[in-house]
């Protein structure tokens, strides 16, 4: 059976703010803010990895968004003391049938991402609802790093909001599965042409 990430469920349907955003920057531009945030959120993620496992971490030389993201780290740590040593798992895969998913920090009753965009965005809480359902949960949070201002905002939400994010990455789902099936479609039609049939 293939297996099917989240995100590439989620990251499947561009959301209007994004196309807008595309429209007016270029896709060169895009494409090159869209790899350098990926690359920052990676590292930021590895660093934090380490830091969790009791590893230490070093912060690259000249890399300030990746600085100002650990800074932010730090400074969640001290507002929320015993949130490292609640944590039950990092990057911990799991899956549900065909749906697989590998959420930041799996808590007690909570499945935690950790983001470094300049906002939440509501599939941040379809993706993280996602998770905390396949793994039974009944809480989800989103703490997100600012890569600008080195301040971190963290937010929880209970069973409704994971309730109703299932809903929406449903409807996520049955689009993607339809883009599947419809290029199937049109290959089989192709393939038929060129065969003369």
């Amino acid at each position: 059976m293939t297996m099917i990430r989240v995100t590439d469920v989620i990251g499947y349907l561009t959301e209007p703010e994004l196309l807008n955003w595309y429209l007016t920057k270029g896709k060169t531009a895009c494409k090159k803010i869209q790899e350098d945030s990926l690359r920052i959120g990676t590292v930021v993620d590895l660093l934090i990895r380490q830091d969790i496992k009791g590893e230490g971490y070093l912060i690259p030389n000249g890399e300030l968004a990746i600085a100002n993201c650990m800074t932010a780290w730090e400074k969640f740590k001290i507002v929320y003391p015993a949130y490292v040593s609640s944590i039950k798992s990092i990057q911990t895969e799991i899956s549900d049938g065909e749906i697989v998913g590998h959420p930041d920090i799996v808590l007690d009753d909570s499945i935690d991402d950790i983001k470094t965009s300049r906002a939440i965005s509501p599939r941040h809480w379809t993706q993280v609802s996602k998770y905390a359902r396949m793994a039974g949960k009944h809480s989800v949070g989103i703490i997100r790093l600012d890569k600008e201002t080195a301040e971190f905002e963290y937010k929880k939400f209970g069973q409704d909001v994971i309730d109703y994010e299932n809903q929406v990455f449903d409807a996520y789902l049955t689009a993607y599965r339809h883009n599947s099936k419809i290029r199937e479609i049109i290959r089989l039609q192709l393939e038929k042409e060129v065969l003369g049939i």
